[in-house]
């Protein structure tokens, strides 16, 4: 039950993290899923990277 609740406490932790970015820059939470997939398999070398700007999705850094 205590990993349970640990679980759930991470995911709702994500998902307000995940909205604080999106209000912070403005954007959906489907283009914020949309960008995070489409890096993820750019990292993994699955897909080619994309050159162009607007593509690209900022990253808020913490003390920056």
């Amino acid at each position: 039950m205590q990993e349970r609740k640990m679980s759930v406490y991470i995911q709702t932790e994500l998902f307000e993290k995940i909205e604080e970015y999106c209000q912070a820059y403005g954007i959906s939470k489907s283009d914020f899923v949309r960008f995070a997939i489409r890096n993820a398999l750019e990292g993994l070398g699955l897909i080619e990277a994309v050159s162009s700007p607007k593509s690209l999705m900022p990253i808020k850094t913490e003390g920056r």
